[in-house]
């Protein structure tokens, strides 16, 4: 239970702080002497949670999801396709 605490606390301080070593120390003095005995598994969890932050930021481009807004359809072509995809589900 204890290590699921630290990881935690690690983990989320990390992506909340952009810290990674903060957030290693962090969640280690806050456990006390447990903290000592489960920071290897503090130090995995955090290095995990600040890549997946850092590769999911660097996706976002100027605030939205790659993707999204990327038709250049006209409305009609975008119809036709639709009627072309209920037609085939059909």
């Amino acid at each position: 239970m204890v290590a699921a605490v630290a990881m935690g606390i690690g983990a989320m301080c990390a992506v909340m702080l952009k810290l990674p070593m903060t957030s290693v120390l962090l969640a280690t003095l806050l456990l006390f002497s447990d903290g000592l005995a489960v920071m290897p598994l503090v130090i995995v969890a955090v290095v995990v949670a600040h890549v997946a932050s850092a590769r999911v930021s660097s996706d976002r481009v100027g605030g939205r999801a790659p993707g999204v807004g990327a038709c250049r359809c006209s409305p009609a072509r975008m119809s036709e396709q639709i009627d072309d995809v209920r037609r085939s589900s059909s």
